[in-house]
């Protein structure tokens, strides 16, 4: 199976450890790789299966020096960096109406999974980013999540994330969403940049509990309302420009199914006004019955 690393990993120098550990979110096992030199932690997806006899991978627009690839196994495993804050947050949420020292969070932690002991150094650095800190006496400090932190650093981190989206990830979900009706009305730049900024926000709650998710959503819900608005709007006029075309279409097989029904029509018309002119003696000698009667073109014959 091929590991495909990230640019960061490969500037790792340290050594490189797979540890299982709770999902921030759903709390199931999960393969994790935990780097020194610089210290962090991907996340492990494999992607691709039984499925796929190979997967063809291509450059990302802007990585110069690198060629595409295929993959003959048809599955391979993708790195993602993910910020140690997130494996906090779950503790810190169901313990947060009072400050408890590390040593009782680090003690809740354990309590999950043995494995948290790979990273707790990792966890003890940054918990300051989501957490509230007081030290009730001297060398003890204490700790609380902090909503306001916390939401603070996802702003950050999606506004980062927002101008590094792959273009594939743009083609197909932003782009597709705003594609214009017509190309004399061009979407908005603005709304783009929304969509860029909630695609990123949206992938970041991922790894939120759901409390703390929805409750971060509702908070920049009036951000997004110009951008929900625009897209009810053209999700309409795509309805509209849908129901135009097929009434045109319906309209053009109309008129053509009425020229050939007046075309059969005046057929028919010809037909029954010739047999019209036919004399009622002729009509009447054609419905004679001639069978056995000798035709009238032999009497004209020259007798033998």
């Amino acid at each position: 199976m091929k590991v495909l690393v990230s640019h960061k990993v490969n500037e790792i120098s340290g050594t490189r450890t797979i540890v299982q550990l709770p999902h921030p979110v759903t709390g199931m096992s999960n393969r994790y790789m935990v780097t020194t030199a610089p210290n962090m932690i991907f996340e492990l997806t494999i992607v691709g299966g039984e499925s796929l006899s190979s997967i063809i991978l291509k450059p990302e627009d802007g990585m110069k020096g690198m060629d595409g690839y295929a993959i003959s196994s048809g599955e391979m495993i993708v790195t993602t960096p993910i910020s140690p804050v997130y494996f906090l947050l779950s503790t810190l949420s169901r313990h947060e109406q009072n400050y408890r020292t590390w040593e009782d969070i680090e003690e809740l932690l354990l309590e999950q999974s043995s494995n948290y002991q790979h990273i707790l150094p990792l966890l003890e650095r940054t918990i300051g980013l989501v957490a509230e800190e007081v030290e009730p006496t001297e060398g003890v400090k204490c700790y609380r999540l902090s909503r306001a932190k916390l939401f603070n650093m996802l702003n950050k981190k999606a506004e980062t994330m927002m101008n590094k989206l792959p273009s594939s990830v743009e083609r197909t979900v932003i782009v597709q969403k705003l594609a214009p009706i017509r190309f004399d009305e061009p979407t908005p730049e603005i709304m783009y940049q929304r969509a860029r900024l909630q695609l990123a926000m949206d992938m970041l709650l991922n790894y939120l509990p759901d409390v703390l998710a929805k409750e971060f959503k509702a908070q920049k819900a009036d951000d997004f309302k110009l951008l929900h608005e625009f897209t009810i709007e053209l999700e309409k006029s795509r309805k509209i420009e849908v129901m135009k075309t097929m009434n045109k279409m319906m309209h053009t097989n109309g008129s053509k199914r009425a020229v050939e029904n007046e075309d059969e029509f005046s057929q028919k018309g010809k037909k029954a006004k010739k047999q019209n002119n036919v004399s009622s003696s002729a009509r009447r000698l054609q419905k004679v019955d001639t069978n056995g009667m000798a035709k009238l073109t032999s009497f004209f014959k020259k007798k033998v």
